[in-house]
């Protein structure tokens, strides 16, 4: 009972946390101090719904109590296992198998044409799988390459498409490129990482957790180190999606020995980027402030293909400073951070967005919150998640009524009606949108119908983290 309470103090501090749990499972403000006092001593239903309300799988938090230590990876097959087989996974085995043992193919590594990206990406999604088979200027190892990470790139905003072109390029794509074994070998690793990341963000644990276990014995089995460091790190956040935050951290300081071994100093700096975000996600926020400083010392100014990586050690600061209390310093990092966004897509410009209005919130300044909002609004707008623009949009109704725009927020709650079919299949989030586009039929759009439909949702997501404000 003592080892109970000591991570019930550890995971459940006052402040920011408790309120939130309180949000979530719909207690009023202040109930969580009362168990405080008490101990908590708590009946087990309660303790289970504290447990819920705090975001962290009942299986992970007594593991956490009874100090039940298991390996990184060893959580990674775990997650693996809790699905059945099934064809895709199947198939990116079978894939990888034959890759391993057959022979590369026999030809002039330059192509009769230069293949140029955009030609490509131009094209309906089905139409790319078919000229990646079909034609031979696309099959090479520097087009794969900028390929993938153009894949790697859109999956912040078109999740499924890089997901099921991904899949075809470790499936059909990569047996064809005209590379030695070993390049060929790690360009299968950087589809199995992409598929992988791709599964993630849309909450597919088991096939994101089993396409990195395929990479990684892969990357063991012929010493291909840097796809091995590479794996590692999406390898961490599947296991932040679990709570397992000291696990992932294992995972990224490994992925960063590997990285200072080989000498490749920019993916040492991408890694403390990672370490700090894994350091906010844990609730050690001045750790996580001190990390990504030293991420920004070294990452490089102008190399475009690092700006992503800036943003996301900005935007980790300020969402560090936030929970600090810190919120001129997180102002101020936001600005840099869209000063300097770039041509960066909906979902990170969105991110920037909607952390900066949060921060007038905060502040109590709604008229200043609206367009910061609604900015991120439009921008979420453009991509494939729909659980980013409805829980915006919840905060942009709040800021509304606060400055007593009521009709603004009932007609932004009846938009949430085209939502809906969007996450069919899951009752609990389909219910609370019904409840919020009834709200606003009714013209009854208040604080309580929007704390109820942002606790519904937060329970009927499969991963905790999903959407919060973080860049990747």
């Amino acid at each position: 009972m003592a080892q109970l309470v000591r991570v019930l103090e550890r995971e459940c501090p006052p402040g920011r946390v408790s309120s939130g749990v309180e949000q979530r499972q719909g207690w009023s403000r202040g109930y969580v101090a009362k168990l405080r006092k008490t101990g908590w001593n708590v009946s087990l239903l309660k303790l289970l719904q504290l447990v819920e309300g705090l975001e962290i799988p009942a299986g992970v938090f007594f593991g956490r109590v009874f100090d039940a230590r298991t390996d990184p990876v060893g959580c990674l097959r775990a997650i693996e296992r809790q699905a059945a087989e099934q064809p895709a996974l199947e198939a990116l085995a079978k894939a990888t198998w034959k890759l391993e043992h057959s022979t590369p193919l026999i030809g002039s590594k330059v192509p009769p044409r230069k293949a140029r990206l955009e030609d490509l990406t131009r094209s309906s999604r089905s139409d790319q799988r078919k000229r990646l088979r079909c034609t031979q200027k696309y099959q090479t190892l520097e087009f794969m390459q900028q390929y993938l990470a153009y894949l790697d790139r859109l999956r912040y905003e078109r999740p499924k498409t890089a997901a099921w072109i991904a899949e075809a390029v470790a499936t059909e794509i990569v047996e064809l490129v005209v590379a030695d074994q070993r390049e060929r070998l790690e360009l299968q690793c950087l589809a199995l990482g992409v598929y992988a990341s791709a599964k993630r963000l849309l909450g597919e644990f088991t096939p994101a957790a089993r396409a990195i276990g395929l990479g990684l014995e892969l990357a063991r089995r012929h010493e291909l180190e840097a796809s091995r460091a590479a794996l590692l790190l999406r390898g961490a956040y599947v296991l932040q999606d679990h709570c397992e935050y000291d696990l992932a951290l294992e995972l990224l300081q490994k992925a960063q020995i590997i990285y200072s071994d080989l000498a490749l100093e920019h993916d040492v700096s991408k890694v403390l980027v990672d370490r700090g975000n894994m350091f906010v996600q844990k609730g050690s926020y001045r750790r996580a402030q001190l990390v990504f400083e030293r991420a920004l010392d070294t990452l490089p100014l102008t190399d475009e293909g690092m700006c992503r990586w800036r943003l996301a050690a900005y935007h980790g600061i300020a969402v560090a400073s936030r929970h600090l209390g810190q919120l001129n310093k997180a102002e101020a990092y936001l600005q840099d951070a869209v000063a300097s966004a770039g041509q960066q897509g909906g979902a990170v410009l969105g991110k920037l967005f909607w952390l900066q209005g949060m921060l007038a919130v905060d502040r109590r300044e709604y008229a200043e919150a609206e367009p910061h909002l609604l900015e991120a609004l439009r921008l979420f707008t453009t991509c494939d998640d729909p659980l980013d623009v409805v829980l915006v949009s919840l905060d942009l109704m709040r800021s509304l009524l606060a400055q007593g725009k009521r009709p603004a927020a009932i007609s932004l709650a009846k938009q949430m009606a085209s939502l809906i079919k969007q996450f069919k299949g899951n009752k609990l989030a389909e219910g609370a949108l019904l409840q919020l586009v009834e709200g606003g039929l009714s013209g009854e759009v208040n604080e309580e119908l929007l704390d109820h439909v942002a606790a519904s949702l937060a329970k009927s997501v499969p991963n905790p983290n999903h959407a919060k404000l973080q860049v990747e």
